[in-house]
């Protein structure tokens, strides 16, 4: 697959022609180059279904994806030229802004405006320039068209300009006289269906206009057209007459610089986009619908930011200083109040919005740490409930030993222990003991037991019931056997207190006395 740094575009009149390449630190390399008809314009309505139709284009083809230099034709566009005088670099833009705007009958928020700076006045004198202004809604097609297509537009220009840039760079590259440079100098650009006319005086773009693209065998009906634009530009810089023309053609005119050669009284040169390149992926008929695409990859090599790009036009720069902008205001108050009040207010919208932007950045790190802080308090209320409903068993169980008779008057033979849901008539007691075991036929160390318990703040006790020992363990020492349950409230730990007093039992004696009942048996052995 052919991977390209960049892709130029240009569609006008349903047709497309594409470039792919690569320009860097001044020179281009030409990858590919391909042209094909579409059945739509170019709208908002269209754009996907244009977009779609590139991508499926590019992929046939195996060109692969690349930031997108795209050019506007130029009757999409509205070129003016404007004179204002010299303000600071970073006020022009809003200057020029407001000189062309309060001209046109469109509104300000629905155009897109960019400018060609003119070559520096003298001293004192005002600044001229071209003023290029496109609708938003065009810059938005296009978008959509780069989108639909799997690509990102990169930069958007006017076609005018990229032809202008694909001529100073293939005429200086000539060995010949020229004027491409220096001096004025036109140059007519054609596709199958289109046709524009642009003048360049000492390298900068001064004229364009559209023209209506000769049909085939009908290339003298031009001749009058271009010798109308001559005229047009002759009576506003007369002391500069246009020195050549360059044309850019090919396909079905491929022999109209040859007829202009006869009837115009300048020199007639052709422009070839492709020119000292042989490549066979490079078409050999109606180069010139691609001078434009190319002039694009010119323009990128040679300028790291585009003097013209609508996709990021020129904007007034917020000032530093806050006594260089009052300077500013003031110069502008005087030579135009109008233009001083109009900057002053768009700069003071654009502060607003960086406020509230910067405000906004810190509403939502504040309302991230609110956040953060109820989940924290969350988690503690959480972990206090779980300390508040809890029973420290181990605990329980130690008490319970200490206070629970000798093995010679009852015995445990099975203890439970569970949480308790809590009601609301009791919200202390979260725990319940069970206790089931034997007895000698008079309880009453097992009695003082239960009643040292009740008597305890921590424990609610049931009565104990009390039957016939059925569970037959050591039936004839233990005759009854008991029930008992308490319910336990929660405590800290800090409050068990109890030691256990227990003394172990006599293990010596009691081996004797197991001895002797052993040796009555028959049972033989003999104690240390």
């Amino acid at each position: 697959m052919v991977l390209a740094k960049f892709l130029a575009l240009d569609f006008d009149s349903e047709q497309w022609a594409v470039v792919s390449g690569s320009a860097n630190a001044g020179r281009v390399s030409i990858h590919r180059a391909l042209a094909w008809d579409e059945k739509q314009t170019l709208s908002l309505a269209t754009a996907k279904a244009l977009g779609q139709s590139l991508r499926d284009h590019l992929k046939a083809e195996r060109i692969g994806s690349a930031p997108v230099l795209a050019c506007v034709p130029r009757d999409r566009l509205i070129l003016k030229e404007i004179s204002y005088p010299p303000v600071p670099a970073a006020d022009e833009p809003a200057v020029v802004k407001f000189q062309v705007l309060r001209d046109l009958t469109t509104a300000p928020e629905s155009s897109v405006v960019d400018y060609l700076p003119g070559p520096d006045p003298r001293a004192g004198g005002e600044r001229r320039t071209l003023v290029v202004v496109i609708p938003k809604d065009l810059l938005a097609a296009y978008q959509e068209v780069c989108s639909a297509a799997g690509l990102k537009l990169a930069a958007l220009l006017p076609r005018p300009f990229a032809t202008a840039m694909c001529l100073t760079q293939m005429a200086g590259d000539e060995d010949r006289d020229s004027a491409a440079s220096s001096g004025a100098v036109a140059v007519m650009s054609l596709g199958n269906r289109w046709a524009e006319f642009c003048v360049l005086k000492d390298g900068h773009l001064v004229l364009a206009r559209s023209m209506t693209a000769p049909a085939a065998g009908e290339e003298s009906a031009v001749v009058g057209e271009i010798r109308r634009n001559l005229a047009v530009y002759a009576g506003q810089s007369a002391q500069a007459p246009v020195q050549a023309l360059y044309v850019a053609e090919g396909g079905r005119h491929a022999t109209l610089a040859d007829r202009l050669k006869t009837t115009l009284a300048i020199p007639v040169y052709r422009l070839d986009p492709f020119s000292g390149l042989a490549d066979r992926e490079l078409p050999f008929e109606g180069r010139g619908a691609f001078a434009a695409a190319v002039g694009a990859l010119y323009a990128r090599a040679q300028f790291k930011k585009l003097p013209i790009n609508f996709v990021h036009p020129k904007e007034s720069k917020p000032p530093r200083d806050p006594n260089k902008w009052k300077a500013v205001a003031a110069a502008c108050a005087v030579v135009v109040l109008a233009v001083g009040t109009a900057v002053y207010g768009m700069t003071t919208l654009a502060a607003r919005d960086r406020e509230l932007k910067e405000l906004n950045v810190v509403k939502v790190g504040l309302d991230g740490q609110l956040q953060q802080m109820e989940k924290d308090d969350a988690n503690r209320v959480a972990v206090q409930d779980w300390m508040n409903n809890r029973i420290i068993w181990l605990d329980e169980l130690y008490d319970l030993t200490e206070r629970f008779p000798g093995g010679d008057s009852a015995r445990v033979l099975k203890l439970s222990a569970d949480p308790l849901t809590h009601t609301a008539k009791d919200k202390q007691h979260i725990g319940r003991m069970s206790l089931e075991g034997v007895t000698t036929e008079t309880p009453k160390e097992l009695d003082n037991f239960f009643k040292h318990l009740q008597a305890d703040q921590y424990y609610g006790v049931e009565p104990p019931t009390f039957g016939r020992n059925m569970l037959r363990v050591e039936p004839f020492r233990f005759r009854s056997q008991f029930k008992g349950s308490m319910s336990v409230q929660n405590r800290e730990p800090k409050k068990y207190q109890l030691s256990l007093s227990a003394e172990p039992p006599a293990r010596r004696r009691d081996l004797k006395q197991n001895a002797g009942q052993d040796a009555a048996f028959g049972i033989g052995g003999d104690l240390p």
